[in-house]
């Protein structure tokens, strides 16, 4: 199991300072999504028990650069994610992504997600999308400048209305999942340790989609914190099978903070 994060105690405290009421806002965004097929063995591996693996070992991995955000964000945001396609059977029955790494720019949003919802979030420099001969490169590097993670997209055609709609469908049908583990920092036994479900509303505006992607993981962080590194060797372990398809996005992506919940 992944779990290459840790919290603190008084995550409550800070996350209601800083969000009081607001749900949790991000606008005016674009994402670039590849999602492919890797290794099923290698992902279940990667994955809380407490989640089963989808039928078929899908990986998402997700770049979202933030232009306007609301009053969690505070401005501008650029955030990554690497997920995998999972099922939770237990009191809900529920289908969605869980998230293996999930690097941001702001450490603000980066302690509080961390701590208080069990996200995997680490503290990343996530690059300024690329153009490219045939497309685009979304990358992120770890805090000390090494590469961490990357994805080059190709050529995307403009999809139709039904299409976009039925993505953003699918997409709000899907909540993250999280899990929490808080440790005791003197035994590095779990004190609290249970799965997150973390739904959020997104609004597609425009959409392109196409086939071709590739992605790349760091084989060698020598440079970089701990975290990178773990995170960087899990990767590595789950290969590209085949490209299923790749998106950009242009909307808005809208986390509903008081839906996130404990999962039984």
């Amino acid at each position: 199991m992944l779990n290459p994060w840790f919290a603190f105690h008084d995550a409550e405290v800070i996350i209601d300072a800083m969000y009081g009421d607001n749900d949790l806002d991000r606008n005016d965004l674009d994402e670039y999504i590849v999602q492919f097929r890797t290794d099923k063995d290698a992902l279940r591996a990667c994955v809380p028990e407490a989640y089963d693996l989808d039928e078929d070992p899908v990986v998402t991995c997700t770049f979202i650069y933030v232009r306007n955000a609301g009053v969690a964000a505070r401005g501008e945001c650029y955030i990554s994610a690497v997920c995998a396609a999972v099922k939770f059977d237990g009191e809900e029955k529920l289908s969605g992504d869980y998230v293996l790494v999930m690097p941001e720019n702001k450490n603000y949003n980066v302690l509080t997600g961390r701590d208080f919802y069990g996200a995997a979030k680490i503290v990343s420099d996530v690059l300024e999308p690329a153009t490219t001969v045939d497309g685009v490169r979304c990358q992120v590097n770890g805090l000390g400048g090494e590469f961490f993670y990357s994805a080059a997209f190709g050529p995307m055609e403009e999809a139709d209305d039904e299409t976009r709609k039925n993505l953003e469908a699918l997409l709000n049908e899907r909540p993250l999942f999280q899990y929490k583990n808080i440790m005791d920092p003197w035994t590095g036994e779990a004190e609290v340790c249970y799965p997150v479900c973390c739904p959020a509303e997104r609004r597609i505006d425009k959409l392109w989609v196409g086939k071709e992607a590739t992605f790349t993981a760091a084989k060698d962080m020598a440079k970089g914190w701990l975290v990178e590194r773990q995170c960087a060797i899990v990767l590595n372990t789950l290969p590209v099978k085949e490209v299923l398809g790749t998106y950009h996005i242009q909307g808005n992506l809208r986390f509903l903070g008081d839906e996130f919940r404990k999962l039984q």
